[in-house]
């Protein structure tokens, strides 16, 4: 874990409704990171820019769907958000989903900047269950 910490110097920024709520796999999935000493900063919405402006971002763990607002509202706010965050740096980002990993996929390539459906991308779509425990650093470094 010592190298993977090394890898990943920065905030962790994790980025979903449910965050607090220490039932859910995003609760754990922080959890887990609090607990090996990874710097982590949670949001139950979007920052405003300004607060993650400076953040040296190791990598991003995004909901795709908040509980408040329709499917294409929710689409639109990830979007935006991902393509102002990418603007001018890159890092790994991991958008969860519970539905259709392709339905997400291509909503992605249309709107999404960043956002290849290859291994090349930086933006990985995943269910939370892929990215729990060490899980998410395996699929980082393939």
């Amino acid at each position: 874990m010592e190298n993977v910490r090394k890898t990943f110097k920065g905030e962790i920024l994790i980025i979903d409704d449910e965050v607090n709520d220490d039932s859910t796999d995003i609760y754990k999935i922080k959890h887990y990171l609090e607990i090996n000493h990874f710097h982590v900063l949670s949001y139950d919405s979007f920052p405003v820019s300004d607060e993650i402006d400076n953040l040296n971002i190791a990598f991003m763990i995004c909901d795709w769907k908040f509980k408040d607002g329709d499917e294409d509202y929710n689409a639109e706010q990830v979007i935006s958000f991902l393509n102002q965050i990418t603007r001018d740096r890159l890092f790994p980002i991991f958008i969860c989903t519970s539905l259709d990993k392709q339905f997400v996929k291509d909503y992605l390539l249309s709107s999404c900047e960043k956002f290849k459906d290859n291994m090349a991308s930086c933006i990985f779509v995943v269910n939370k269950n892929e990215i729990q425990n060490e899980k998410i650093f395996e699929i980082i470094n393939q």
